[in-house]
């Protein structure tokens, strides 16, 4: 059992911008397609993946989630994917694929935060649990995963797995991410334009 979850106030807030204006083009294009590769490989782990949200979670925190076989949040969890403000497709396919073509653009189209209880609603999220829950949810992950040998639960998570943007996942993120522009485009959202 994989467990993701954050410390202090927020689970993960998102792609941080530190030392934007002394970033290249090409240095901000390599982190996103680092974080696309670590999604990729958190949603192809042989595993099971469980994430555990609380507070702000944004951008590459709800693609984290996403990517997890498990997904619960406490009461604060807000969620937030404001990629596309900048020009980002990082986890669109995969939340799309969880709650749905329609509600996951309905969402990202006005970069739309979203609470616990929406989250339930739209079935991003498999159940809602405080901190203080967690170590049960995780114990019970545990039970789980040891009902199936290792090698039959691959080949679960594989035949379940969304095949069709296999071969060009990273291509596809990194296409939008390496139009030029990038770093204009991410200060003018920082900025609020």
């Amino acid at each position: 059992v994989l467990v993701f979850r954050g410390e202090g106030a927020n689970f993960r807030a998102g792609f941080h911008f530190s030392a934007l204006d002394a970033a290249g083009e090409g240095d901000l294009v390599l982190r996103f397609s680092r974080i696309e590769l670590l999604l990729q490989a958190i949603a192809r782990s042989p595993c099971l993946t469980v994430a555990l949200a609380h507070g702000r979670t944004f951008g590459a925190g709800v693609d984290i989630v996403a990517a997890c076989r498990r997904r619960y949040a406490s009461a604060d969890a807000v969620f937030r994917m404001p990629g596309l403000g900048f020009g980002l497709v990082l986890g669109t396919w995969r939340f799309g694929e969880i709650v749905g073509r329609e509600a996951a653009a309905d969402l990202q189209e006005e970069a739309a935060a979203f609470d616990t209880a929406q989250a339930l609603r739209i079935g991003f999220l498999h159940a809602s649990a405080e901190p203080q829950e967690w170590s049960g949810l995780v114990e019970r992950a545990r039970e789980k995963a040891a009902v199936l040998p290792d090698w039959s639960r691959r080949a679960l998570y594989e035949v379940l797995s969304p095949c069709a943007r296999d071969d060009t996942d990273l291509a596809w993120h990194v296409r939008p991410a390496a139009r030029p522009g990038l770093k204009e485009r991410a200060a003018a959202y920082l900025a609020g334009g």
